[in-house]
């Protein structure tokens, strides 16, 4: 069983991940020429922008969650 602490490190780890995958496709799309593509990895990067900053939330309150305000 995992702590607090190793859940929120997870968290940002597989966040990193994403950010490389979108650093990837935001290369792909200044490459493109084709408007259905650029469409369709615009919506990706929406995607994972928002599973991104999901991550990032989570880390942040597991990593805090015993800190006192």
């Amino acid at each position: 069983m995992m702590t607090l602490a190793e859940l929120a490190e997870q968290c940002f780890t597989d966040n990193a991940s994403i950010e490389q995958r979108i650093a990837e496709l935001t290369l792909e799309l200044r490459k493109t020429k084709s408007c259905q593509e650029q469409i369709n990895l615009r919506r990706r990067i929406k995607k994972l922008k928002s599973m991104s900053n999901e991550l990032i939330r989570t880390g942040t309150y597991l990593r805090d969650y015993y800190k006192k305000d």
